[in-house]
């Protein structure tokens, strides 16, 4: 996201796109490990947000709830890098709703809506 910010979205964009070519997915990966990988498949452009947002359901009720935290900030993030202000915005709000407070992303969500009010 930085260096999406920072104008290199395209390069970085195909870097995550090399980096899941020469790490390709393993079975034996721990549940969480996969999420991570899932995260960066979205940030490459491999999966739709519909497909990202699929991707985090689970059975486990926290997990699940950690997941579409994540989900929320993610696309959001990527909203407003696309200049989707609105759309991005409502997704960062719906992380802080679904996360816990000490959640990275709650974080991250609270201190981008921050910027966003002060008109950033």
């Amino acid at each position: 996201m930085t260096r999406a910010r920072l104008g290199e979205r395209a390069e970085a964009t195909r870097e995550l796109g090399e980096y899941l070519k020469e790490h390709p997915s393993r079975p034996s990966l721990p549940f969480d490990e996969e999420w991570r990988r899932r995260i960066v498949r979205f940030a490459a452009g491999a999966v739709t947000e519909e497909e990202f947002m699929g991707l985090a359901d689970c059975s486990e009720p926290e997990l699940k709830r950690d997941r579409i935290c994540d989900a929320h900030f993610y696309i959001g993030m990527r909203r407003l890098l696309e200049g989707q202000r609105a759309e991005g915005q409502t997704h960062l709000e719906q992380c802080l709703q679904a996360g816990p407070r000490d959640r990275l992303e709650v974080l991250s969500a609270a201190a981008e809506l921050g910027r966003l009010k002060e008109g950033k």
